[in-house]
């Protein structure tokens, strides 16, 4: 067996280690729903840059095509798994039903049957053989019928996908489109190049050249998609419930940085969107030390300034789980004020409330009689909580007919 040193090899080899990385990368972070399609894509990038380096590195027919065998099999899987992944979430469901994976997975199927089990011939190469282009020998291939059946089968699949996570991006508010759309754009770059391959309009160095930057263009644009959720987009729910919350709302992920703060929240931040999104918490709160405090406590009251002034508030830090595991944090903050103005108001109505002598019910400001627990829950948003004192339980249980007065009446004057 001979090698021969090909400088390309060394971009091939440097997109498989990048994408190493970016498995451990998608390991830590494997609480995310989508971990599992950046992991199992990354793997196949390693798995093609490996292959295509083997494919580069060799001088003999066999193990070219062996290279060539293992580096096609990314192109024919990974297109798959990502129409496999994004679909449910344009249709809202969870997952794709088992006779839509199969019917998905025929092409598939019989590529790679092609690929690693019929011999050269087949229907996916007609042709296979070592030619000389300049100082080094490359592996030239003439594909089969079935080579443009599976090309275009899985270069539909990817524009769909494309697609459908572009109509998904677009309607994200303006913060979270930037990057999911730089994402999505490396992806179709990504295939256009191979398009370009596949069609004869990349030949030669130019065709092993843009193979070689694929594998780093695919595992940097897989990165880019995950690392700003562009597979797990927002949920219609968040302009429907979550903006219009009356409570302010920041969430933060496993790492500390903002994802997301509802209306409410930015009218109490009184900064936009864009300033908080995908920074860490400790940068984009700085100006509210208070919030960074009630990061680390269940409910802190805290002052927050505005203007000239500071109003009462009240942060709740509560723990988002996935999998059983700790995936972010949510802030809740409360404006305080109505709560004290209604406590205010009850002290002032408590100094002073007509009840009647005989039945014991308080006399509304509309001149109205209510029970005075109705009137306290009504005029000062108190609620009663009935019980019976010691001195009446006593009465009761040495005299279970006994009932107590409804109220101290007055001796009757004539």
């Amino acid at each position: 067996m001979s090698w021969q040193f090909n400088p390309l090899v060394l971009i091939s080899l440097s997109g498989s280690v990048v994408a190493s990385f970016m498995v451990y990368y998608g390991w830590r972070n494997r609480h995310r729903s989508s971990a599992g399609i950046f992991v199992a894509t990354q793997v196949l990038v390693v798995c093609m840059g490996i292959a295509h380096s083997l494919q580069l590195s060799s001088t003999q027919l066999g193990t070219a095509l062996i290279g060539f065998r293992l580096s096609l099999m990314g192109t024919v899987v990974v297109p798959v798994m990502l129409i496999a992944v994004v679909t449910p979430a344009t249709l809202r469901r969870n997952k794709l039903g088992l006779i839509p994976l199969v019917v998905l997975a025929v092409v598939p199927f019989i590529t790679l049957y092609l690929l690693f089990i019929r011999p050269t011939p087949n229907g996916l190469i007609t042709s296979a053989e070592m030619v000389q282009n300049g100082p080094y020998r490359q592996l030239d291939l003439i594909p089969g019928g079935w080579f443009w059946v599976h090309s275009i089968y899985s270069y539909g699949l990817s524009l769909a996908t494309l697609v459908l996570l572009g109509d998904r991006i677009t309607r994200l508010p303006a913060p979270y489109r930037t990057s999911p759309l730089l994402a999505v754009g490396g992806l179709l770059l990504v295939n256009l190049v191979h398009v370009g391959i596949n069609l004869g309009l990349l030949q030669g160095r130019s065709s092993d050249l843009a193979t070689s930057a694929t594998v780093v263009g695919l595992s940097g644009a897989m990165w880019v998609a995950f690392r700003y959720n562009a597979f797990d987009i927002l949920p219609l729910a968040r302009t429907q419930v979550l903006q219009q919350l009356p409570l302010g709302v920041i969430t933060l992920n496993a790492l500390g940085e903002v994802l997301d703060a509802n209306t409410t929240a930015l009218k109490y931040l009184d900064v936009p969107l864009s300033k908080l999104v995908h920074q860490p918490a400790a940068q984009a709160l700085a100006s509210f030390p208070p919030l960074l405090t009630a990061l680390e406590h269940e409910r802190t009251p805290v002052e927050l300034e505005k203007g000239d002034q500071s109003e009462p508030y009240e942060v709740t830090s509560i723990d988002v789980y996935s999998g059983g595991m700790v995936s972010g944090k949510a802030l809740v903050v409360r404006d305080l004020t109505p709560e004290l103005e209604a406590r205010a108001r009850l002290r002032e109505l408590a100094s002073y409330i007509p009840v009647c002598a005989w039945c014991g019910q308080a006399r509304t400001p509309g001149g109205s009689w209510q029970p005075l627990a109705t009137w306290l829950r009504h005029e000062g948003g108190v609620i009663v909580s009935h019980v019976i004192c010691q001195s009446c339980r006593q009465e009761y249980e040495q005299d279970p007919n006994w009932t107590p007065a409804t109220g101290t009446r007055r001796p009757h004057s004539s």
